[in-house]
């Protein structure tokens, strides 16, 4: 249905409404182009670019989110489609923010990597392009700053089998001891003796309690397989590779899988908040398929100022959901909307016991629609984030999530037309764009579980 406006100028009635929602007027919005969406000519309207330069851009490049910052930075359309060759113009505030420091495009041309928001990051921390494109094709993204700030050489990163670890991961395994030469053979890579003394630097054994999960009372401990982890002998640490395997490592922790009792170990040094949480899903209040928790030890040791903890749970065996991705891409959509209502559930078992993961505006729905994207597609809609994979740089490196999530209403609309584009199945793509614009509250989770229904999940 078409509604008359000013101008003899028609616009139908689900801009109205949007243009409505966003609170810009008629009279302004008809003078810019109506291919611009209206969130975007909110933008123009509310940084007061003049319709004769917003009109220059062609909507299918830039909308008027990225064409604000622009005008704002006094970049000229003939300057912008300069830098166009080399940064797509719907990152307008990138390249606004290189007119301003004086970045050329040619300087822009020497780093061969293709995300303009890395390749403006390179910058802002003076990586040069030499350095950078040291580390193509196997690092092309945000990950790359970490290797580079640990002195992690690319020769170095590419000794790792990429076959088990992510390179996120790379300068946790460094920094724990585990070098390439680790992988040369099976026995060494069972050989964690560098990566115990790494996590646990003063082993002055005091005592090791068990937080029980039912009654969350510290009993002490009397489970002979956790106290094997630990030694009094001086400051030597002891490990019998014949008993532990390697099975992952992390930040502050790793993961070792007892060939005896076939449980796993989880020592960490972040674990006082872990034990809560791991304590609350071992008490009945989430259902049984939870994995087990047998035990939570503080070990009364600390390192990077926080104590050491074990937490000994149930080891089932099988492949993660991102090494069936790796072999499997992309997934049928039945598949994919099985997968996707399993996490859910779980999601929802978890919300039930009060535990929540996210608290902030990029919060679990958010994190299962980066699931769901990468099921239906095989790729990350994000860089790589500490909710898809663990990284090591979160602290001083902020990842692509959330960066996007500081200020969504911005930034999330490029990502957003991305899933438009790649994710074909509209089901999925429904799913995918409720996820990533949701704020997790519980009626998102009704009506998401709802949509699933309606699938025939």
């Amino acid at each position: 249905m078409l509604k008359p406006t000013i101008d003899s100028e028609v616009v139908d009635t689900h801009r109205l409404e949007e243009l409505n929602k966003f609170k810009v007027s008629l009279e302004k919005a008809v003078l810019y182009n109506p291919k611009f969406d209206a969130f975007g000519v909110k933008k123009l309207v509310d940084a007061a670019v003049p319709p004769k330069y917003a009109n220059q851009f062609d909507p299918k490049e830039a909308e008027g989110w990225d064409i604000a910052p622009l005008y704002l930075g006094g970049v000229s359309y003939e300057t912008a489609k300069s830098y166009g060759e080399v940064v797509p113009l719907s990152h307008g505030s990138i390249i606004a923010e290189y007119v301003a420091r004086k970045i050329t495009p040619h300087q822009i041309k020497q780093y061969l990597h293709k995300d303009p928001e890395v390749v403006f990051t390179f910058f802002g921390k003076n990586i040069s392009p030499e350095t950078a494109n040291s580390y193509l094709p196997e690092f092309p993204g945000f990950e790359v700053f970490s290797l580079i700030r640990e002195n992690m050489l690319p020769e170095e990163a590419r000794g790792y089998p990429s076959e088990i670890f992510t390179s996120c991961n790379l300068p946790s395994l460094k920094q724990v001891g585990i070098l390439p030469d680790s992988f040369s053979n099976e026995q060494q890579k069972k050989n964690l003796i560098e990566v115990l003394k790494a996590i646990v630097q003063n082993t002055d054994y005091v005592s090791s309690n068990l937080l029980n999960g039912e009654s969350n009372t510290i009993t002490q401990n009397q489970d002979s397989d956790i106290l094997e982890l630990f030694s009094y002998r001086e400051t030597a640490f002891s490990f019998n590779p014949r008993v532990y395997s390697f099975v992952d490592a992390g930040y502050t922790g790793i993961v070792l899988f007892n060939n005896h009792t076939h449980r796993a170990y989880k020592i960490t040094a972040n674990g006082e908040d872990e034990s809560q949480v791991l304590s609350l899903a071992a008490d009945g209040r989430v259902n049984s398929h939870v994995i087990n928790l047998i035990s939570v030890v503080d070990t009364n040791q600390s390192t990077f100022s926080k104590n050491i903890f074990v937490f000994e749970l149930e080891y089932i065996r099988g492949d993660s959901l991102h090494k069936i991705i790796e072999r499997v891409k992309p997934f049928p959509k039945e598949r994919t909307i099985r997968y996707s209502v399993g996490i859910l559930n779980g999601l929802l078992e978890l919300r039930q016991a009060g535990i929540w993961h996210h608290r902030d505006r990029a919060n679990d729905l958010t994190s299962l629609g980066q699931v769901v994207y990468k099921m239906a597609t095989g790729e990350h809609i994000f860089a790589e984030s500490k909710s898809m994979e663990r990284t090591t740089y979160a602290d001083k490196l902020r990842d692509q999530r959330d960066w996007i999530y500081e200020r969504p209403e911005e930034r999330l609309q490029p990502y957003l037309r991305k899933v438009e584009e790649t994710v074909k199945d509209r089901d999925l793509c429904e799913i995918v764009n409720f996820c990533l614009t949701s704020e997790g509250l519980d009626e998102d989770y009704k009506v998401l579980e709802a949509r699933f229904n309606e699938y025939g999940a």
